[in-house]
């Protein structure tokens, strides 16, 4: 983020300036019969230190050019010199893509930056404080300083809970609405690249009509489209369902995030248009009555179409789900790269033994729980704790595995590290979660020893809060970075 320099340079002499008079002193004084030059080269003398020599005169076309060579750190330590090259800053070039972060901390900056950049913005992320009263009134300040940018086309919500909730409850309904209002014009106004809903539950109920907007301006023009929510009450939600229809517009579409309550057979279907597609992400929060789920043909016939696509699948808070999952939700033919099961309260020993079935295309595990429920039975399908040495076997191409909650032996970890140590870019564990095996293995050195700095074995204190008490901490602020991390 921009921190403001202050302008305190006054308008002395430079050094190229003091050289030159100094260099000049030393010529030799002109005879008398060439005064006439001599006068000449007196007035050359003045005019070229007062103009070459005044580096902050520059004109801005000049400054805009030589900025162009530098890096943009580079260019705001050059921009201190002078106000004039301060100017030079604020180059639309310049911040075609910004990251703002709007906390209570940084209200200041972020309040200035808006002023400054937000409307010649064309690529903006933007991370704030969705629970807090002024970083609410920034955010939405925000959004109507780019309903009026000409230059916006990506716009990625990264909010730290699922709501836009005021504090104030009196407020609640009239900043829903202005959200509403505010992102609604957005898509209806501006040619997008690149759209997140940051999984807000609340912009969900406009879907309809955003989709509508994108598809009327340069729908061919979309690469990503985030969709998917966290619902607030998994248990309790509008279902909103929408034609599958609509995503067909967006041929060029390479992302794509979903609710798990639109995923059908003719959803995959109407897909086929969309040939760049290379990424299907979807959130799991329940299955209501009556939904059709998806056929092992719709997912064969996906494959064919779209042989580079990879799906992510999360389950969140998905309690009822996460016990039947093996047979409602995976499918065979899944092109199934990565799956995490987030605080759902249960380790399926038959999920766990059907991703064999993916180890082709499986990378990604992450399945947590909080660390202080009895998690050392708490497995659904079977009495014993699963064979993760042989998921690590045999799935070749995988590069993350983030298990917290669950129980295994210290020689599970230390296999699954030989196995894979040539692929594994993250291995995260709890200190809590390991059990002794009596085989004279000390985790906490083999374990870096064999993996370095991607091994992570989390203390009690390296936890999130919602790991040791979910009902005095908010799952929303660990969800939300990694799931949001599958638009990237």
């Amino acid at each position: 983020m921009l921190h403001p320099a202050n302008h305190h340079r006054n308008n002395d002499k430079t050094a190229m300036d003091q050289w030159s008079l100094s260099n000049l002193d030393e010529y030799p004084r002109a005879k008398k019969s060439k005064q006439e030059s001599k006068k000449k080269l007196r007035c050359h003398i003045t005019k070229s230190s007062s103009t070459k020599g005044n580096w902050e005169m520059l004109p801005a076309a000049v400054v805009d050019n030589v900025f162009k060579y530098l890096k943009f750190n580079d260019v705001k330590s050059a921009s201190s010199a002078c106000r004039n090259w301060r100017h030079g800053l604020y180059h639309p070039r310049l911040w075609q893509h910004v990251r703002f972060e709007i906390s209570e901390k940084s209200l200041q900056r972020s309040r200035y930056l808006r002023n400054m950049v937000g409307h010649m913005v064309t690529d903006a992320t933007v991370v704030f404080g969705s629970m807090s009263k002024d970083c609410i009134e920034e955010f939405l300040a925000l959004l109507e300083c780019f309903t009026f940018s000409n230059q916006l086309q990506s716009l990625m919500l990264k909010p730290s809970h699922c709501h836009v909730l005021h504090p104030d409850e009196t407020k609640w309904q009239e900043t829903e609405q202005q959200l509403i209002e505010l992102f609604m014009k957005i898509t209806e106004e501006k040619s997008m690249t690149r759209l997140s809903f940051g999984c807000l539950e609340q912009l969900q109920q406009k879907v309809i009509d955003i989709l509508h907007h994108l598809a009327n301006v340069k729908p061919d023009k979309i690469t990503t489209l985030g969709l998917a929510t966290v619902k607030d009450d998994p248990s309790n939600y509008l279902l909103n369902y929408y034609d599958p229809q609509l995503i067909t517009p967006f041929q060029n579409l390479e992302i794509l995030s979903v609710d798990y309550d639109v995923l059908t057979d003719l959803f995959l279907d109407g897909l086929k248009n969309c040939r760049n597609l290379n990424r299907l992400v979807v959130h799991v929060h329940g299955v209501w009555d009556g939904h059709p789920g998806t056929s092992e043909n719709a997912w064969k016939n996906f494959k064919e179409q779209h042989p580079d696509c990879r799906l992510r699948l999360s389950l969140i808070h998905a309690f009822d789900e996460v016990a039947v999952m093996h047979n409602t939700i995976l499918r065979d033919n899944m092109p199934l790269s990565h799956l995490r099961v987030l605080f759902c309260e249960g380790l399926n020993i038959i999920v766990l033994e059907k991703l064999l079935m993916y180890k082709d295309t499986f990378v990604s595990l992450s399945w947590v729980d909080c660390v202080d429920m009895d998690s050392r039975y708490n497995l659904i399908q079977s009495d014993t704790p699963p064979n993760i040495i042989m998921l690590a076997w045999l799935c070749n191409k995988l590069e993350e595995m983030r298990i917290i909650g669950y129980k295994f032996f210290d020689q599970d970890w230390i296999g699954v590290a030989k196995l894979r140590s040539n692929t594994l870019k993250k291995l995260e564990i709890s200190s809590t979660d390991i059990l002794d095996s009596d085989l004279n293995f000390n985790i906490f050195i083999e374990l870096p020893l064999i993996l370095g700095k991607s091994c992570k074995i989390l203390n009690r204190y390296d936890l999130h809060p919602v790991f040791l008490d979910n009902s005095s901490a908010d799952s929303d602020e660990y969800l939300l970075p990694i799931l949001l991390a599958d638009l990237q």
